[in-house]
């Protein structure tokens, strides 16, 4: 059997990931099963997350196993730690590394680790017009993670984000005061979306000014607090019964609106035009719009890249995998 195929394993947050691809790099399977998280709660614990993760291990690779000839993997891929920095570490991807350990010792090839955030990253990039780009600025934005890194390979730099939670935290905690379930995400854009459609005040929402219920999040340099913003939009929740709506859509006008501002100043400040975007919230509709249309991002000539693969999935760390393995080969 030829040994073309790649396999990259992901056990970070609520989303176990297993991606299968070829030597070049196509996606041949792309599996993502998110951990259930009790009704009302706003999370895991850490040990509950592994355990949940090894349980759909079992399962995708059952599944996996009966489709296709895992003989024919070269090289196993796993995220082995939140970021490419020394002292970053997170039990959940515990599971993931022991999986890939054990995975590349029965088929006898080679396992590569790398970080969370560097699979972000090539699930963006790698098929996309900045594949060639060395230098650029990141977002990092999601459930657990609000960080602005500044690229110039191989060495990244945070420049800016939050101090404190991340807006993927804050939105859960939003959406979950409400009543949704958790991760409250999808949900919340979903309802922003429809909020937006609906309402008179369009070009006011697009354009940050919405200052009905909540107030501005004010920035630092490039750093920024959003607990402030948390205690904001959950009494303005309980005080105006029947307004969720408009408060959700005026949340996401708040957060656009900081991304936006700190993304111009940090491109100013780096002189770096190309921006890449990652991570759940990256996900959002309502704020890829608002990037879109944001004159203040073209008047700056800034090129934002918001991939298909914004989510967590494990598609990033196979294409890493990949090409380690190329290399290696050389």
């Amino acid at each position: 059997m030829k040994k073309d195929k790649i396999i990259g394993i992901d056990t970070s947050a609520y989303t176990t990931s297993v991606a299968l691809t070829d030597i070049r790099g196509e996606i041949i399977r792309d599996i993502r099963k998110s951990l259930s998280v009790p009704a009302g709660m706003k999370g895991l614990r850490q040990s509950e997350a592994r355990s949940m993760h090894e349980k759909n291990l079992k399962e995708i690779f059952l599944h996996l196993e009966q489709d296709h000839d895992l003989t024919s993997i070269a090289a196993v891929a796993v995220s082995v730690k939140p970021r490419p920095v020394s002292g970053s570490y997170m039990p959940v991807f515990l599971a993931g590394r022991e999986k890939a350990l054990m995975l590349a010792e029965e088929l006898s090839v080679p396992c590569f680790g790398f970080s969370h955030q560097e699979g972000h990253i090539a699930a963006v990039k790698e098929k996309s017009i900045f594949r060639a780009e060395d230098t650029f600025l990141y977002w990092h934005i999601s459930g657990g993670t609000c960080e602005l890194i500044k690229v110039q390979n191989p060495e990244q730099q945070i420049i800016g984000g939050s101090k404190d939670i991340s807006f993927g935290q804050l939105i859960d905690r939003a959406g979950v005061f409400m009543g949704m379930a958790f991760p409250s995400g999808k949900m919340m854009d979903e309802t922003a979306e429809k909020a937006f459609k609906r309402s008179k005040e369009e070009s006011k929402a697009m354009s940050g000014d919405m200052t009905n219920y909540l107030t501005p999040i004010k920035a630092d340099g490039l750093m920024f607090n959003l607990s402030g913003i948390e205690t904001n939009v959950l009494r303005s929740i309980k005080k105006n019964t029947g307004k969720e709506e408009m408060i959700i859509l005026e949340l996401f006008g708040k957060i656009a609106e900081r991304i936006e501002k700190t993304t111009c100043d940090a491109c100013i400040k780096t002189d770096i035009r190309k921006v890449i975007f990652a991570g759940g919230v990256a996900s959002s509709r309502f704020l890829r719009r608002y990037m879109r249309r944001s004159r203040d991002i073209r008047n700056e000539n800034i090129e934002t890249l918001f991939g298909e693969l914004s989510e967590d999935n494990a598609v990033g760390i196979a294409y890493l995998g990949g090409k380690k393995l190329w290399r290696q080969n050389q």
